[in-house]
């Protein structure tokens, strides 16, 4: 979701200025590994990586050159830690975290997106303060801060004209942002909601929103964050995979885009109930950080794939294999409880 980068700056600079606070339970959940504590991302060779490759992007991408039409859906990865930090939350992995609606007005391209800003308030979850509503904004704006970009034409069938139509009603309405990602309440409306609704109202095939995950370290945050929902549409569950019209980045290649979601997917499947999200995170004064076992797992695996003729299967085989070396000793470590490895 587009909000997750602009919550991500605000925290930091609530930080900074003294403004969150976090209850004990989740201050608990958050911090490091414990001495004698499994650490299940600690790596076997943390030294072999290319530090900074994963926090590192150049430029920007220049939305000119994306072949926008109307109806298409567009759906972005900003990267960095809070990326990956609601990307835990669902029961699969599925990459993006971010739609909108392309809508072609004035031969200019514009985006219909649901999204929110963050009001810092002392000791008060960051959610009760985001307030936002559905919004028509300039492709270039929408792009713009965006690590990849992804377009996905509609499915088969799909009405066009509706589709477009519930994207233009929910913006005419200023239909209010939902920072708790309620799909049972269309009242208000999340990236994704607003997508599947207006698919719906378009005709498309229906759209099963996927359960989040039972899992006790994730229970705590959400109820933090006041995310009480069983289930939530993620952006790339949307549309058939196939629908993928193309992908841009501003400093990867297309094997390293490949990487990069292989690497998020096997944190996902790593995180099991003996994990805490305090062994992935670390919060400081500057904001969420991956810890850096998990930061330079994906230092490796971009650097693994730089090269520009590898393909997408080896991109996966590669960061797969790098999953492996790093962190499956650690999991069989917690498994079996013979051994306590160091964050």
């Amino acid at each position: 979701m587009r909000f997750v980068a602009a919550l991500a700056a605000a925290l930091a600079l609530a930080a900074l200025a003294g403004c969150v606070t976090f209850p004990d339970i989740v201050a608990r959940d958050l911090r490091d590994a414990a001495e004698g504590e499994p650490a299940p991302f600690a790596a076997r060779d943390p030294s072999a990586s290319a530090p900074g490759l994963f926090e590192w992007k150049r430029g920007e991408i220049d939305a000119r050159r994306l072949p926008f039409a109307d109806g298409q859906i567009v759906v972005s990865e900003s990267g960095g830690a809070m990326s990956l930090f609601f990307s835990l939350f669902a029961r699969d992995y599925a990459p993006w975290v971010h739609a909108g609606i392309v809508a072609i007005e004035g031969g200019e391209p514009f985006v219909y997106e649901a999204n929110g800003d963050f009001f810092p308030v002392p000791g008060v979850a960051p959610t009760a303060t985001i307030r936002g509503v559905v919004r028509r904004v300039p492709a270039s704006d929408f792009v713009r801060g965006k690590r990849i970009v992804g377009l996905l034409a509609l499915p088969p069938g799909a009405d066009r004209e509706r589709f477009l139509a519930f994207a233009r009603e929910q913006h005419r309405r200023g239909t209010p942002f939902d920072p708790y990602f309620d799909t049972d309440d269309a009242q208000a409306l999340y990236c994704t909601e607003l997508i599947a609704l207006a698919l719906a109202e378009a005709g498309a095939p229906a759209i099963e929103a996927t359960p989040v995950r039972r899992h006790p370290s994730l229970a705590i945050a959400r109820e933090w964050l006041g995310m009480r929902s069983g289930t939530i549409y993620l952006a790339g569950r949307l549309v058939d995979p196939g629908s993928l019209v193309g992908r841009w980045s501003a400093d990867l290649t297309d094997a390293q885009v490949d990487a990069y979601f292989t690497a998020k997917s096997e944190i996902h499947r790593r995180f099991d109930a003996e994990a805490r999200l305090g062994h992935v995170f670390a919060w400081s004064g500057t904001g969420m950080r991956l810890r850096p076992p998990v930061r330079q797992f994906f230092d490796a695996a971009l650097a693994a794939t730089a090269d520009a003729a590898f393909d997408a299967s080896e991109a996966v085989r590669r960061v797969q294999a790098l999953a492996r070396d790093r962190f499956d000793a650690a999991l069989a470590a917690v498994a079996t409880g013979t051994a306590a490895l160091p964050p």
